[in-house]
Formats: C-alpha cells, structure tokens, sequence
C-alpha cells in the first residue's frame, strides 16, 4: 500500500507545480504535456490498487466460503446426531454459535 500512495502522492505533487506554474506552463503549450504526466501517474496508482484489491477480494472470498462451509457441514452433522438422538438441538446450536464466533474473530 506505501507503494500505491507513492504514486498517488507524485500525481498530486505534479498537479500541484503545474497548477502553481500555470502562466508558465501555458505559456509554453505544455498543457498536454502535463495531463499526460498526470494521468500516467495516475495510472500507475490505479494498477497498484487493482492488483492488491483483486487479492484482498479472493482472500475475503475464500473466508466466507470456509465460514459458510463449515457452518453448513455443522447444521448437517448436527441435524445427523439429533436424528440419531445423540445430541440435543441446544448442544448443536452452541457449537454452531461458538465455530461461528471464533471463525468471525479478527486475527
């Protein structure tokens, strides 16, 4: 993430020296010039961001999927132990509560 804020900060540091200088840079015809250096710095940001975005969304993908997989093998075994009455539903429904909680817990 410092990587992707360097690139953003330099895009902000060109605007700003162009928007400082603008008679000077007017001046001269380099408007283009300057938009093409902004939005090729803004560019780079934007590729940093997709990159590490792509791979926080399969990360957040992934632990839904285990939290509901096993919320869903939970009900089933459950449901297998109360039909066979070695369980109460109370018993499962704690242990659903408790996998549930310390699946949802930061770390």
């Amino acid at each position: 993430m410092g990587e992707e804020k360097e690139k953003y900060s330099k895009a902000g540091c060109l605007s700003v020296e162009t928007f400082s200088s603008n008679r000077t840079v007017a001046a001269f015809g380099g408007e283009k010039r300057e938009i093409a250096k902004y939005k090729r710095a803004l560019t780079e940001g934007l590729e940093l961001a997709k990159s590490r975005i792509y791979l926080q969304s399969v990360g957040i993908g992934f632990s839904y999927f285990t939290l509901f997989a096993c919320q869903g093998l939970a009900f089933w075994y459950g449901g297998k132990l109360i039909y066979a009455q070695e369980a109460t539903p109370g018993s499962v429904i704690t242990v659903i509560i408790i996998c549930k909680t310390f699946l949802t817990q930061k770390r």
